[in-house]
């Protein structure tokens, strides 16, 4: 096929594209220069095409261009998820091993009731409720007594889960609460 002037037309209008982004794409510094070779190579055939030779090649270089912001979606996504699941094991691995809860406890000199102050949070009990805690915090491991804590928070006292913001029966307040009750009362039998 013989080329047509409007083929000629055509082919520059790529370029008003390129502003966009630039001709040369990101690569290492010591491909640059062959790089810009390609381009005046295609360039100067890009002169010889027709105008259906060049609208094929302006469709698959839009496809090539497309597919390749496709594939640097996807490494974003796979790199976030990445980092994302590094976060969250760091998070657990700092759950696992958390920094120890600051527990003071103030007696009234009655004795009828008790402020327990964790990390700088106070929650009040009467005395009932501070020999349950304690009878709880004497049965099994530290841990356990934590979640057993938890338990009866959540039936009896659930608003000192929400100013204390314990997050669950594994949360390191309770099994520091139990071991901290453990080490100061004892369980009168």
């Amino acid at each position: 096929m013989a080329p047509v002037k409007k083929a000629v037309k055509t082919a520059k209008a790529p370029k008003a594209e390129k502003s966009k982004k630039s001709a040369v794409p990101k690569t290492d510094v010591k491909n640059t220069a062959e790089i810009t070779a390609h381009i005046k190579e295609i360039s100067g055939l890009l002169k010889k095409l027709s105008y259906d030779d060049l609208k094929y090649i302006l469709q698959q270089s839009k496809t090539l261009i497309h597919n390749q912001s496709i594939k640097d979606h996807n490494k974003q996504v796979i790199d976030d998820y990445n980092i994302n699941v590094a976060k969250k094991r760091e998070q657990a691995r700092k759950s696992s091993n958390p920094e120890k809860s600051e527990i003071t406890i103030k007696e009234a000199k009655d004795n009828s009731y008790f402020f327990i102050r964790i990390n700088q949070k106070s929650s009040s009990f009467v005395l009932q409720e501070m020999k349950k805690l304690v009878k709880i915090s004497h049965a099994g491991t530290e841990k356990t007594a934590g979640v057993s804590i938890y338990h009866y928070l959540r039936k009896e006292r659930s608003d000192v889960i929400e100013t204390q913001h314990i997050t669950g029966p594994q949360d390191s307040k309770l099994s520091d609460l139990a071991k901290f009750l453990r080490g100061k009362y004892t369980v009168n039998t």
